[in-house]
């Protein structure tokens, strides 16, 4: 009599795909049943049992964790095999790790070339679940170079956004934000309102920088006759015309105040003159 014997499955777990999950998209893992019997498995039906549940010999996995698979071979009715089950023990679980990556850059201070602050530290924050991530990459908007590690001085001349992309393994996360850059203003004492195309409005050089200033301009009386909120540039300039009612104010001196909205900055003050 020839008895086929139905042999000891041995299993393990492989990887099909790479070893890790990033937090932040839709990757997946596959994991493959290794049976590593030598025997013709024509011989026998082969089962596979997964930690998850799942039946197939291959699983995709979606979280990390642990995972491991039980092989059972089953004779399929070779003489001398008849109804021998064999169960493979789980002698290699497979654990997928999950790197949780992401970003935030700490509070920047300004630049402030009128305080004689010519540089700033941008430093950016772990605040993923994972650590130690391998790598950090800061540019500018555009894509110009600022510089690679967890901090780094950044040197500006004009307000810009910067960014920053944090990377472990392949898993990465970004953040933008926005450095200050503040410059001297230059406070014309008088304009000419007068429609060729020379200083007709009130231009103050630097004052573009301060998106937050505030500015008022009063008559003789102390009445208001222009202001603006959240900056001063090219748009809304003073022409010369009285908020209130959209008319031309007359020639002469106005009392302005303009308000930085900057800490430990007091406000700018001064008279205009109109000349028509």
């Amino acid at each position: 009599v020839t008895v086929y014997p139905i042999q000891q499955p041995s299993s393990s777990v492989g990887i099909i795909s790479r070893e890790y999950l990033c937090t932040s998209d839709d990757e997946v893992v596959t994991l493959k049943a290794l049976d590593a019997t030598a025997q013709d498995k024509d011989w026998f039906n082969t089962e596979y049992t997964w930690s998850t549940g799942e039946k197939t010999a291959e699983i995709d996995v979606v979280s990390g964790g642990t995972y491991t698979v039980q092989i059972t071979h089953t004779s399929t009715g070779i003489p001398g095999s008849a109804g021998v089950t064999c169960t493979g023990s789980v002698s290699n679980p497979q654990a997928v790790v999950e790197y949780d990556v992401e970003v935030s850059i700490g509070a920047i201070t300004p630049i402030d070339v009128d305080k004689g602050i010519e540089s700033t530290t941008a430093v950016a924050l772990e605040t993923g679940g994972s650590k130690d991530y391998d790598s950090f990459v800061w540019t500018l908007a555009d894509g110009t170079s600022l510089g690679t590690g967890k901090s780094v001085e950044i040197k500006l001349n004009e307000t810009s956004q910067i960014l920053v992309q944090a990377t472990k393994e392949e898993c990465f996360d970004s953040m933008s934000t926005t450095v200050l850059v503040f410059k001297p203003i230059e406070v014309p004492n008088a304009f000419t309102p007068n429609g060729d195309g020379i200083h007709d409005t009130w231009s103050i050089s630097g004052l573009e920088t301060y998106s937050e200033a505030v500015v008022k301009v009063y008559n003789r009386w102390g009445n208001l006759v222009y202001e603006t909120y959240g900056g001063y540039d090219s748009d809304n300039e003073w022409n010369g015309t009285n908020n209130n009612n959209g008319g031309e104010v007359g020639m002469g001196a106005y009392y302005y105040v303009i308000d930085l909205n900057v800490e430990e900055r007091e406000p700018v003050t001064g008279h205009v003159h109109i000349i028509r």
